[in-house]
């Protein structure tokens, strides 16, 4: 155990010797524990041997209180340049037992100013390119964030001007046709559709009706847009078996829109080849109801491109399907009491109440007052 501790001491003492800085090693009585040759001619000395055991005070003379207040701190000073050395400086208390035994104390020459400044700029210049890289990073996150908030608003704003132009439209339509003449309303919808067609971007739009048993339907009214060579014709006397999928849906009051035909159930291969034949390639249809039961539906497509429907474009067509539902009923209810009025066998006269004159008479009133 003696000679590894004498082998190690050697080891020091033969690396501190040949050492190109200046090692001062210091009891912590403040006195020469040991010292290199590069120390004494750092510091103007003769022989090192001469100085071991003399105080450190007489070494350091007018620095006497610089030093002394590092040893008061006890902290770890590593390569630092200061203002009352010429050259840098390391310090370590070496301790045992958290009781402080020996001094050491290290002086290198300080190297070129230039050196020292291109080091402390070229420092300089990595730690603002870590800080410029991280602060990219954060505003282009920041800047991601914003624009996915603009996207967002941007979109809801968007949505909220389309649905209100959509009411605005609604009420247009639902006023156009208040207080319409029976033989008004087959040209009323037809400008309907066409605007409707027009306000939805849409290819196509179209109405069909069916018969009282349901098992045919016909194309009452169409509209398309100018250079679309369109392939529905007015159809009568056209079978619902050929669309058994889309008839079961409407049945049910539900509409269908999809935004490509790939979007079928494998049960609408029927429809979906009807549907390519006629080159849709994006669809909506709504079924048209009254008193719960299913009259007709109301239809667009795009047959240009694919077309993304939204919410609000089925809610559209749903209200103006409702619209179209009275208008119908209301002109099969006047026509059907017109037919009634005319050929009963009954004298029927319609008198204006506030005139007190007859405004209409059935034949049988006609040929009852020799008229």
């Amino acid at each position: 155990m003696k000679k590894k501790l004498l082998s190690e001491n050697l080891l020091l003492k033969t690396l501190i010797e040949n050492s190109k800085s200046a090692i001062l090693i210091e009891k912590s009585c403040n006195s020469v524990e040991y010292t290199n040759e590069a120390f004494c001619k750092l510091f103007e000395l003769d022989n090192p041997s001469l100085y071991i055991g003399i105080s450190t005070d007489k070494i350091f003379d007018n620095q006497n209180n610089f030093f002394a207040e590092i040893r008061k701190n006890k902290i770890v000073i590593i390569n630092e340049l200061t203002d009352t050395l010429p050259f840098l400086l390391t310090y370590i208390p070496i301790t045992e037992m958290n009781v402080i035994k020996y001094h050491f104390w290290q002086f290198d020459k300080i190297p070129d100013i230039k050196q020292l400044e291109d080091k402390k700029l070229r420092q300089s210049h990595d730690q603002l390119e870590v800080k410029v890289l991280e602060r990219t990073k954060q505003l282009e996150h920041a800047n991601a964030i914003l624009k996915e908030e603009i996207f967002i608003r941007r979109k809801a704003e968007k949505a909220l001007k389309h649905r209100l132009e959509i009411e605005k439209f609604i009420s247009n339509i639902s006023t156009n046709f208040i207080n319409l003449l029976p033989d008004e309303i087959g040209s009323e919808i037809n400008n309907a559709i066409k605007a409707i067609g027009e306000f939805s971007e849409a290819d196509r739009s179209y109405i069909f009706m069916f018969n009282e048993d349901k098992t045919n339907m016909f194309n009452t009214h169409f509209w398309q847009k100018e250079n679309i060579n369109s392939k529905i014709k007015p159809l009568k006397n056209f079978p619902v078996s050929d669309f058994p999928w889309l008839m079961n849906i409407l049945k049910k009051s539900e509409e269908i829109y999809f935004t490509k035909l790939t979007g079928f159930p494998p049960e609408a291969d029927k429809e979906k080849i009807v549907f390519k034949k006629q080159n849709i390639k994006s669809i909506i249809v709504v079924p048209i109801v009254y008193s719960k039961s299913l009259i007709g539906f109301i239809g667009f497509d795009s047959v240009e491109k694919e077309k993304d429907w939204q919410k609000e474009d089925v809610y559209f067509l749903k209200i103006i399907s409702e619209i179209f539902a009275h208008a119908f009923e209301n002109k099969r209810a006047v026509e059907k009491w017109k037919a009634l009025v005319e050929y009963t066998d009954d004298a029927i006269l319609v008198a204006d109440f506030e005139s007190a004159f007859f405004i209409e008479a059935n034949p049988a009133a006609c040929k009852l007052f020799g008229y």
